[in-house]
């Protein structure tokens, strides 16, 4: 922090994270956790120069159950058709899993002039589902994250169906 007070020449900062799984590591009151993350993320912007700009990105649509039963072989090729649990998941769940972080996080930002959040679930599904499968291959490693191993097509079209190129364009376009 006290580098980017002292001008490190850092014109945007872009946060990333699980933002769902914090609030239990703070404390085992559910409705506290976010309230808690809430208020050390408002502590950091505070900290920050207001000339640089954040952008937040929510959770990326997790899936809370391991995946790997879905695949066989090497590299994640589907060798037989998947079990139905290994269908998209259901947006709405998804949401409601991501909704208490999700709003802490729009509520911080919206005290902000130089904040934003972009939200990863608006970003990446459609009305009803989320992708599990990204070219005909499993997304995730476990529960919570992405594979590591993605190709290059597969980041490339992560990357625009999150709008991360969108972001940096933003950040771009105003410095």
């Amino acid at each position: 922090m006290q580098w980017l007070r002292e001008d490190a020449g850092v014109t945007a900062i872009v946060m990333a994270a699980a933002w769902s799984g914090y609030p239990a590591l703070l404390t085992a009151d559910v409705r506290e956790g976010p309230r808690l993350m809430a208020e050390r993320l408002h502590a950091t912007l505070t900290g920050l120069p207001r000339d640089i700009q954040v952008h937040i990105l929510t959770d990326v649509p997790r899936p809370r159950r391991s995946l790997t039963h879905c695949v066989m072989g090497h590299g994640g090729i589907v060798l037989r058709k998947p079990p139905d649990d290994c269908d998209a998941l259901d947006r709405d769940d998804v949401e409601a899993w991501h909704e208490p972080t999700t709003a802490a996080l729009e509520r911080v930002a919206f005290a902000y002039d130089h904040v934003w959040v972009h939200d990863s679930v608006e970003a990446f599904c459609n009305e009803k589902t989320c992708d599990t499968f990204l070219e005909g291959r499993l997304l995730y490693r476990d529960m919570n994250h992405l594979r590591r191993n993605l190709t290059e097509r597969e980041r490339s079209i992560l990357v625009d169906r999150l709008r991360i190129r969108a972001v940096v364009a933003a950040i771009e376009g105003a410095g």
